[in-house]
């Protein structure tokens, strides 16, 4: 399967084409709706994933062009605010698929291969997408220190606790970084890890974070 992937966030984009080709897919990616405007125009895909919220012009956009380019090829739309408003609107234009943020990898690659085999048969992109699961089996990667230079850590684990509402910890074991972004490994797998959440390592530093893909062997964070 071949895949375009339009998304703002570098971070993100970086892991989910790292997903995408550890599935044996090929995957191009672009940061601006216009640029994927231009690949599609001149390349084949068998279907694109496209962030809403793009610096250039927005998702829906993107969509509306592809209709007057008479451009056909399967849309999953990703939206990190689910509205009701916005499923109906692209449905009605044809998109294939709405996702809300944070997924899976594996929720994204099933979604994507089941619209490029369907060829965008229509699906309920105005339904709504269940909430990823938490994860459940032990992951890797662990998060830089608060202002230090980032160096990859590939053997020891470091003990830490998501500090949750600034009271509620939960215990976890981050396990190897990479740049800005690291892996956490619950303690507890029937814990629920949030969106938004402070990494306390027992040494001391603390590091706002935010979800930015789930699994069910890990959870990328990335460090704000």
């Amino acid at each position: 399967m071949h895949v375009l992937y339009a998304e703002e966030d570098q971070v993100l984009s970086q892991i989910v084409e790292r997903a995408l080709r550890d599935a044996g897919h090929t995957c191009e990616t672009t940061a601006k709706g216009a640029e994927a405007l231009s690949l599609l125009k001149t390349n084949d895909y068998d279907a694109i994933a496209l962030d809403v919220e793009l610096p250039d012009m927005d998702g829906m956009q993107v969509v509306r062009m592809m209709k007057v380019e008479g451009i056909e090829v399967p849309v999953m739309l990703l939206c990190g605010l689910p509205d009701i408003n916005l499923r109906f609107i692209a449905a009605d234009l044809g998109v294939d698929k709405f996702l809300s943020k944070p997924f899976s990898a594996s929720e994204l690659i099933g979604n994507l291969e089941g619209i490029a085999k369907n060829g965008g048969a229509p699906s309920p992109a105005a339904s709504p997408t269940p909430p990823p699961a938490p994860p459940r089996r032990p992951a890797a990667r662990p998060a830089p220190g608060h202002g230090e230079p980032l160096s990859p850590i590939r053997s020891a684990a470091h003990d830490a606790a998501l500090i949750i509402d600034g009271v509620r910890q939960i215990p976890c074991t981050v396990l190897d970084r990479s740049g800005t972004t690291a892996s956490l490994r619950l303690s507890d797998p029937n814990e629920t890890c949030p969106d938004r959440f402070t990494l306390k390592f027992l040494d001391g530093p603390r590091h706002t974070c935010r979800v930015i893909l789930r699994s069910r062997n890990q959870v990328e964070v990335a460090f704000r």
